[in-house]
């Protein structure tokens, strides 16, 4: 969602670009700022896995 207005920037002056998201929460949760919490260092673990696979 956050991403959305810089797509589309990219997209009009026709700029290619990658993004990764992780998902840390499911935001119509009660809990969702716990589920976060714990979450959060998966989200690092996989994200800086990703890059090493990329470089």
């Amino acid at each position: 969602m956050e991403l959305f207005a810089i797509a589309a920037v990219a997209y009009s002056f026709g700029i290619e670009w990658t993004c990764y998201k992780y998902i840390s929460d499911d935001a119509t949760d009660n809990d969702s700022i716990d589920q976060w919490k714990k979450d959060e260092y998966l989200g690092e673990k996989l994200f800086i896995e990703k890059l090493k696979e990329l470089c």
